[in-house]
């Protein structure tokens, strides 16, 4: 066994372990197009993609020196979850609708990403 295929069982049960910190979500990917200046607006397209994700604080060493704003918190999904790298200002919606924003994109497209986000 490759030691990335060791280390993607390992994030597998690790995630597992996570349990009740973990929810599903809808993460919206919102493609911004090009500015029509006859409109004086920029074209979107969204596209909706159902996510398990897991909700967690920052420590205060992490926050301590950081440009995190009071209320960031991290989201963490497996990549094998998501066919697209993940990008700010992309947002993610829990299932009781509270959305956040992404900040802030970290992590592995052939393993995790954190997410950096923000009500």
């Amino acid at each position: 066994m490759s030691l990335l295929a060791q280390v993607r069982a390992g994030l597998d049960q690790a995630w597992e372990a996570l349990g009740d910190l973990k929810s599903e979500a809808t993460y919206k990917r919102i493609v911004r197009g090009a500015y029509n200046p006859a409109t004086g607006t920029i074209s979107q397209t969204i596209s909706n993609t159902s996510v398990t994700v897991g909700l967690v604080d920052y420590t205060d060493e992490q926050r301590s020196g950081s440009d995190m704003q009071s209320g960031d918190m991290r989201i963490l999904m497996r990549a094998k979850d998501l066919a697209f790298r993940p990008e700010d200002e992309d947002q993610i919606i829990e299932s009781d609708g509270t959305t956040w924003t992404v900040k802030q994109v970290m992590g592995d497209k052939r393993l995790y990403w954190d997410l950096r986000v923000r009500r």
